[in-house]
């Protein structure tokens, strides 16, 4: 009964020593985590987060393992005056989504310009059909960003300097930009 016993004991430990261990790519990962943080940690980044600088940094990068997820950074820097962490969060996010936009419409663009040949692609109406899908990519891909790591400091002039790493769920995105694209079908015709 006790070998029963000590050999139960002794495999659920092996096991939990076992699965303990990170594999060999998320060791690499952890090891990139730490040396980004530590960079970040000497230019003077803090994060507000409730786990550590690095921890987020790890989870941030098994997040970017998935197919589906994509990174997008978002900062406030320069000579930007912002005094409060919020209100640099708030810019910030404001950033990524018309970064986002900007970029979707960008690509629409460029995908019916290769495709429509002629003096039809210089039409304004064209222009304003990309201003109302790029508006509406923007209105709908905000609920699609979700932070992962949000860093600050404080700037040379006594401003804040923030910088948002989002994961940005690629299926959802695309739902999100079909949607934009029939909305601003409708607007338009």
């Amino acid at each position: 009964m006790k070998k029963i016993i000590s050999l139960l004991v002794l495999t659920v430990f092996t096991t939990c020593l076992v699965s303990a261990k990170p594999k060999t790519s998320e060791r690499a990962l952890w090891r990139s985590a730490k040396k980004f943080a530590k960079e970040l940690t000497v230019d003077g980044w803090k994060t507000n987060s409730s786990k550590g600088l690095r921890e987020a940094i790890y989870e941030h990068y098994l997040a970017l393992n998935d197919e589906k997820n994509r990174e997008l950074v978002a900062s406030v820097e320069g000579n930007v005056n912002v005094k409060t962490v919020n209100a640099a969060k708030q810019w910030a996010h404001n950033n990524a989504v018309t970064t986002y936009a900007q970029t979707a419409a960008t690509f629409v663009k460029g995908r019916i310009a290769s495709e429509i040949s002629g003096g039809l692609k210089d039409n304004p109406a064209l222009d304003i059909f990309y201003a109302a899908y790029e508006n509406l990519v923007s209105k709908d891909i905000s609920g699609e960003l979700t932070p992962s790591i949000s860093i600050y400091r404080e700037g040379k002039k006594g401003n804040i300097e923030y910088r948002i790493y989002y994961l940005v769920n690629e299926e959802k995105a695309s739902e999100s930009r079909i949607r934009a694209m029939k909305n601003a079908l409708i607007e338009f015709c």
